[in-house]
């Protein structure tokens, strides 16, 4: 008798355990959902902006190859980059992949700052007065800075609740990838 107490004791035990987790998963789906919802919306209100600067890396990209500086490692990366963000801007919008599109972004700004930078130290490319003008149009396209920073607001609201422990959790179960900030090239 006593043994049958103990089963049924560990058995309600064990049932209010996954009953627990079962119930901490379904409120946490909720939560990380409506964070990361959040934070793809922002990236929406910056993706046309950022369609429009980094047309100007295209007339960047030309007039390095213009120029006779198409063997650069910076204008190879640029074109590979450029044209990997032209891929996904022709994809579906219901097919849009927020990490992706931030990462490409990411790596095309970091790749423009190095081509000011080489810009700048060279003689031949900074007398170049287009090319100073190709480079000073992307600068001046940047979008506004209350966007980005509402953006990186609420990637990191989703990244603080991505790693809560409450929601950790669920966000590992069910697949929520951390979202990357968005760093604009110095202008």
């Amino acid at each position: 008798m006593a043994r049958r107490v103990r089963r049924l004791a560990l058995f309600l035990v064990l049932l209010l355990v996954v009953g627990g987790v079962v119930a901490l998963v379904v409120t946490s789906r909720g939560q990380l959902g409506d964070d990361r919802d959040r934070a793809e919306d922002r990236w929406g209100t910056l993706r046309a902006p950022l369609v429009e600067r980094y047309t100007h890396l295209d007339t960047v990209l030309a007039q390095l190859r213009a120029a006779g500086a198409g063997d650069l490692d910076a204008t190879r990366d640029l074109a590979r980059e450029l044209e990997r963000w032209q891929e996904l801007q022709q994809a579906p919008a219901a097919d849009a992949d927020t990490e992706t599109e931030v990462s490409t972004a990411n790596a095309l700004e970091g790749i423009a700052a190095r081509v000011t930078k080489k810009v700048a130290s060279s003689p031949r490319l900074g007398g170049d007065p287009a090319m100073t003008d190709a480079l000073a149009a992307f600068a001046a396209a940047a979008p506004a800075a209350p966007e980005v920073a509402a953006y990186n607001d609420a990637v990191q609201a989703y990244q603080d609740t991505r790693e809560e422990l409450r929601y950790s959790l669920t966000a590992g179960a069910f697949g929520y990838e951390p979202i990357p900030e968005l760093f604009l090239a110095p202008a």
